[in-house]
């Protein structure tokens, strides 16, 4: 059967959206394009048509922030056609706009060995692993966090407390393999964002000043679930019990808003996050693998 690939616009956007709904979930629904999809230099897509119907898309994430930590991540990148070929069409496709980057990247849960295969076959690489947890059934908790520490939920117009969640979590988050740098601009955008929930973008604060920061969003793939991301506490305050003590606070966060169940994704090698995340009564739910690849000869 032929196929050839083109380039998304406003003739085939919404074939590419509605792929992206129903096959993008396979590998990975953190990133993908949604109603608010616009495409444009920062977001080049591709649909890959066989016998004129939609047989798979590709689109990069290739924002500031990535083009700053020189990394483009593939928000889709998925085929019906289970050959090489097909994804080395669309691969072909998507690598003119590799311009500015060293590495592309995408997440594809283990299970999917076809998927995994097919990306070595293209040169990619495991880069780090990361799990998905999942608590099904929460409950509430008291927290107290103790003298002088409050949590302080932000708001869209409060441009110094957006700019200190931004430099606090990335601070905190440095060392983490995989991590880049938040812009002020990335997280007003979170306010703006479908997943966005009130007062749900939060600094630990201890008399008065940043330690630490969380953020709980609607889940992507489930408006009633929700998401706990950027948890962290400073260095210095750490081996206090503050990093439990905001999981929970999260946790009954997501409760008030009627949202479970309640997910969030950690980094392989973080042992003691692990622990905290299951003896909390987290799930593991799924393993998932950084596929990265060089394209600094592109």
């Amino acid at each position: 059967m032929a196929t050839l690939v083109e380039p998304v616009d406003e003739h085939n956007l919404g074939d590419f959206l509605q792929y992206c709904h129903q096959y993008g979930p396979v590998h990975d629904d953190s990133y993908l394009p949604g109603r608010d999809f616009a495409v444009n230099l920062d977001h080049p897509s591709y649909l890959l048509l066989e016998d004129g119907k939609p047989a798979g898309a590709v689109s990069l994430i290739r924002g500031m922030a990535h083009r700053q930590a020189r990394r483009g991540r593939f928000s889709v990148f998925h085929s019906l056609i289970p050959s090489a070929r097909a994804y080395s069409q669309l691969y072909q496709a998507i690598s003119a706009h590799f311009e500015s980057l060293d590495r592309v990247f995408l997440f594809v849960p283990r299970d999917r060995q076809d998927t995994r295969s097919t990306l070595v076959e293209l040169g990619f690489e495991v880069e780090r692993t990361s799990f998905v947890l999942c608590l099904e059934n929460p409950r509430p908790h008291s927290v107290e966090f103790g003298e002088g520490f409050s949590v302080v939920s932000l708001k869209p117009n409060d441009l110094p407390r957006i700019g200190e969640f931004a430099d606090t979590t990335n601070s905190d988050f440095r060392d983490v393999a995989g991590h880049m740098d938040l812009s002020r601009a990335d997280v007003r955008g979170w306010f703006l964002g479908p997943s966005s929930l009130e007062n749900g973008i939060s600094l630990l604060c201890h008399d008065g000043e940043p330690i630490g920061s969380v953020c709980i969003l609607r889940g992507f793939g489930n408006q009633a679930a929700s998401e706990i991301t950027a948890l962290s506490v400073s260095n210095a305050f750490r081996g206090q019990g503050l990093g439990r003590r905001l999981l929970r606070w999260a946790v009954n966060f997501s409760m008030s808003s009627g949202r479970k169940p309640i997910y969030l994704s950690m980094n392989g090698e973080n042992d003691s996050a692990l622990r905290l995340y299951l003896s909390e009564g987290f799930i593991l739910k799924k393993t998932v693998d950084c596929y990265e690849k060089d394209v600094r000869d592109a």
